[in-house]
């Protein structure tokens, strides 16, 4: 386990991590990723980076409706199975356009189970930009009462526009990154409406936004946690080195981005 300190240096709470173990990340190409703690495997996966990936969202069209499921029957494009979205009768009718998320990856004959509630996901925050009412959220995993007043206070005055949920990385990062951080996903969630208006002006279903799942994957950790990032491509090492750098100052542990042949 791990025994987590909050320092408050220069105006900034910083998360300074004691670590009982050596966690380590290899990356093959885009797709293969392994996470070890202290030299023993814990996550293993490689992803064929299709299209209908977790996180993926695209511009949906309502089917029909199965009562025995309680949900609906959505088309995302996937030409060999029907994504289901788990809603009430009546809340959509057959034909009806939709932006909808995957939360489950289709299995076999069973499509993709999708959601509504688009969720964008940062280093630092979870962006929630179809909550009816904006509200600042903060992880668990933060404790004490004055980060968290600080992490609400920081969150509210990024204008309320979206509700957030501030994660662990948080805690260790200055208002500046967080800022900067909000701004590129509201960007991003832009993108994504527009791209998808588009498509559904056009009566058409799509993808409209992707991210690789090796970035999700290493998001589960706090990026302060590994002591190395191993990479072997210039990609993907560009990806952490400019989205997801870590302070090394202060005694901070830190991600170490290397790439090798």
């Amino acid at each position: 386990g791990n025994f987590i300190n909050y320092q408050h240096i220069d105006g900034i709470y910083y998360m300074k991590e004691y670590e009982f173990l050596k966690r380590e990340c290899i990356i093959s190409g885009d797709s293969e990723i392994i996470i070890t703690e202290d030299g023993e495997p814990i996550l293993f996966k490689v992803s064929d980076n299709s299209k209908f990936m977790t996180s993926n969202i695209f511009a949906a069209r309502i089917k029909e409706y199965v009562p025995h499921l309680h949900s609906f029957f959505v088309d995302i494009g996937d030409p060999n199975r029907r994504a289901i979205l788990n809603e009430k009768e009546g809340d959509f009718a057959p034909g009806d356009f939709i932006m909808a998320q995957i939360t489950t990856m289709a299995r076999g004959k069973k499509g993709a189970q999708i959601t509504t509630k688009i969720r964008l996901s940062g280093a630092r925050i979870v962006l929630l930009p179809c909550e009816s009412k904006a509200a600042v959220s903060i992880s668990s995993k933060i404790n004490g009462a004055d980060l968290r007043e600080y992490l609400k206070s920081l969150g509210e005055s990024l204008g309320g526009k979206y509700s957030m949920i501030f994660r662990t990385q948080a805690a260790e990062t200055s208002a500046e990154a967080v800022e900067r951080e909000y701004k590129a996903l509201c960007e991003v969630w832009e993108s994504i409406v527009n791209k998808t208006n588009d498509l559904i002006s056009k009566g058409c279903v799509g993808l409209t936004y992707s991210r690789l799942p090796v970035v999700n994957e290493i998001l589960k950790y706090p990026l302060s946690s590994y002591t190395g990032v191993f990479v072997d491509t210039p990609e993907i090492a560009d990806i952490f080195k400019n989205n997801f750098s870590v302070s090394s100052s202060n005694g901070l542990s830190h991600a170490v981005v290397l790439v090798y042949d």
